[in-house]
């Protein structure tokens, strides 16, 4: 978790080899995340354009295979998703719906991503990541991808 005082660089969501594969093996650069709580206008978020998303593989690896600036971050719900970005997806129309199933009318984060880079070489992250994602920050760089960042930008 960051405090204030840090400066978030990005985040580390956790994806399934086949779907992060997607985004560099396919040019597939819309991610999805539906979040605990949909934004209200007093919410204070936290992500923003510019930022970078760490590709954290589940399971086995533990470890971030690339990263991708966000372009630009919306809250849409399933039909508006679908609309504006079925050809770009991460997952295919099928995952999503099963993804969304019991949320169709919630607010996803849907971040549009941009110089997507996979890494010659993984690197192993040092830090449990939930299903909700780790900021990467000035403060925790260190530790989360170990002493010399390991690769990381």
């Amino acid at each position: 978790m960051a405090t204030k005082q840090e400066k978030i660089e990005g985040v580390i969501y956790s994806l399934p080899l086949e779907i992060a594969m997607n985004i560099f093996e396919k040019n597939k650069d819309v991610f999805i995340k539906y979040l605990p709580h949909e934004p209200t206008k007093k919410t204070e978020l936290r992500l923003k354009k510019g930022m970078k998303i760490y590709i954290y593989i589940s399971k086995a690896n533990k470890s971030v295979i690339g990263e991708a600036k966000i372009k630009e971050i919306y809250y849409l719900n399933l039909q508006e998703i679908i609309k504006k970005f079925k050809s770009r997806l991460m997952i295919s129309e099928s995952e999503l719906l099963l993804y969304a199933e019991c949320r169709e009318n919630k607010k996803a984060q849907v971040l549009d991503l941009q110089n997507i880079t996979l890494y010659p070489k993984e690197i192993a992250v040092n830090i449990p990541i939930t299903m909700g994602g780790a900021y990467v920050t000035s403060g925790n760089k260190k530790k989360v991808f170990g002493g010399k960042n390991n690769g990381a930008k």
